[in-house]
Formats: C-alpha cells, structure tokens, sequence
C-alpha cells in the first residue's frame, strides 16, 4: 500500500478523532478538546500545515499530521498520529519528511511536541531523529507527558 498525502477537509475530523480515539482510548474529553483545538487553530492567526494519510484503495484514513506556529518566532509545535506499525513501518518517516519540508518553507528553527509517556513509539521516533526531552507536564486529563525539543538544521 501506499498511502496518499493530502490536505484533510472538513469531512475528515471525526475520522481524526477516531485515530486519536485509538491512540488514547481512556482520554475521550481530552481527545475532543484536542481535535477542537487542532479544527481551530486557523483562528489563531499563525501559520500551519497539516495532512492525512490514506488509504487508496479503501479511502479510510491512515494517520494525521501537522505542524502548528507557536507564538515564539520560528518556533513550531509537531503533531503526528498514526498508529505504531504505521510508525514502523516508514508511514511515520514519510510524514516527518514531509513536515520538515513544512517547516523549511515556514522559516521554523525549533520544533517542539508533547507525548504521553507510554508512547515509547513515538518517543523514540523523535528521539532518532534529533528531539531531545526537555521537561515534563501533566496533561489535563492527568496523563504525565514528555516535552520534547529540536533545532532545526538542514
């Protein structure tokens, strides 16, 4: 399968959230005011770029991703859900890939996202590819997250 990149459209939000959902199943008002805030962030007046993956063949959504201006000039927070063989299994490379591009064309010189601490996955995705743990916070629902932060070097 290769899966295709695109922008996501208003019909594809609950398909989002069902890919959180499954992400995080014991967090389902924090997962709504995730996808809330990710439906608004337009609003917000910073810069974002954001994309899903999909399946060709069966049109079912496959992952998300983003990448989102923090208020912080050059600073950009980095979104990527998809679940852990897809991470594996060079999805997660290919949208990384196409983040950093983002990012390029954005003018971002640091990168930053918050993980739960038992998405070892994702953790270590990011670990390979230069985000190094900066601190710790608890999220709203409780759940202990790991900030993880990168310059961006070409």
């Amino acid at each position: 399968m290769d899966p295709t990149l695109r922008q996501p459209t208003d019909a594809d939000w609950p398909a989002i959230l069902a890919l959180v959902a499954a992400a995080a199943p014991e967090s389902g008002a924090e997962n709504a005011r995730w996808l809330e805030q990710r439906r608004r962030f337009d609003e917000s007046g910073y810069p974002r770029r954001h994309h899903v993956a999909e399946d060709p063949s069966t049109g079912l959504l496959l992952a998300y991703a983003g990448v989102e201006a923090a208020p912080e000039p050059g600073l950009f927070r980095v979104v990527l859900v998809l679940p852990p063989p897809l991470l594996r299994d060079g999805l997660g490379a290919a949208l990384y890939e196409r983040l950093r591009a983002d990012m390029a064309e954005l003018g971002a010189t640091h990168a930053y996202l918050c993980e739960r601490e038992r998405d070892n996955d994702l953790l270590d995705f990011f670990a390979v590819r230069g985000f190094a743990t900066t601190r710790r916070e608890t999220l709203p629902d409780g759940e202990p997250c790991v900030v993880l932060e990168s310059a961006l070097t070409e």
